[in-house]
């Protein structure tokens, strides 16, 4: 039953996608507000949903549009990357915050895709464009050790100036650590900025995770052992926070084990 309702899922996500290889990011009525509105995050987690049915079902007909998604958001992904300010400010400044939005919300679940369509079809298009978008990831918005004015910043990623570090940190590991698995079979003298990238991530997520020295001032702190916050000065939780830490946690370990001379295969955890 629930393999059924997985294709019929994927079919769906099929029919959203445009000839030019755009993914409609709504399903609704002609006339709707949102008929014209974007949205950048549905892009790469539409094609990402598809390779994860192509690997489960061991059908590679779900992931076969990918050459007509690269050659769409390639040079989308391009065009809005060259608008960088060459006097900007980092991270402030880099771009306006319009293109930067677009950037940051394509960016980590298209790695991921990435990775995945290459693991399936060894497409070396997709390995490229993966570790490209990882690149402009950590290049462009991480506090790594070497640029972080503030020990505690470390492995987090840039936001916005009225917002410190925050939980986007994790959706951006998410990334890097496809992007690790990536290279690790592509291009193994790159392996090391991404492993590093997201060793550094998961640093940060400790920070921002509960345990029993930072919930003391709750009633319950059971509760709230383990989840993860939305930021260093925003003490929320929200089920995604979590998702995408255990995402990132869960992706770099299968990279670490990887078998390299059988790459779809990790190895047995130490």
């Amino acid at each position: 039953v629930e393999d059924e309702r997985i294709r019929k899922m994927a079919k769906f996500v099929l029919s959203m996608l445009e000839r030019d290889g755009r993914f409609k990011p709504y399903y609704v009525q002609y006339g709707h507000a949102y008929e014209h509105e974007r949205n950048d995050i549905v892009p790469g987690e539409a094609m990402l949903a598809l390779a994860m049915v192509a690997d489960y079902f061991d059908e590679l007909e779900w992931v076969e549009p990918y050459p007509k998604f690269l050659g769409y958001y390639q040079p989308w992904f391009r065009e809005l990357a060259a608008k960088q300010s060459p006097t900007g400010r980092w991270p402030r400044d880099t771009y306006d915050n319009d293109t930067r939005l677009e950037l940051v919300q394509f960016g980590p679940w298209s790695v991921m895709a990435a990775a995945k369509v290459y693991q399936l079809t060894g497409d070396e298009e997709a390995a490229k464009f993966g570790l490209e978008v990882a690149d402009w990831m950590i290049d462009n918005y991480q506090w790594s050790t070497e640029r972080s004015a503030w020990p505690e910043f470390v492995g987090g990623y840039y936001k916005m100036p009225i917002e410190l570090p925050a939980m986007q940190t994790f959706c951006y590991s998410e990334g890097t650590a496809a992007a690790y698995a990536i290279a690790k079979r592509f291009d193994t003298a790159r392996a090391d900025k991404y492993e590093q990238s997201t060793l550094e991530a998961i640093r940060f997520l400790e920070v921002m995770q509960y345990d029993s020295m930072d919930s003391y001032f709750l009633a319950r702190p059971q509760q709230v052992d383990g989840g993860i916050k939305y930021a260093m000065n925003e003490n929320k939780i929200r089920i995604d926070y979590v998702g995408h830490g255990l995402s990132t946690l869960s992706q770099y370990l299968d990279a670490l084990r990887m078998d390299v001379s059988d790459p779809t295969t990790p190895r047995e955890a130490p």
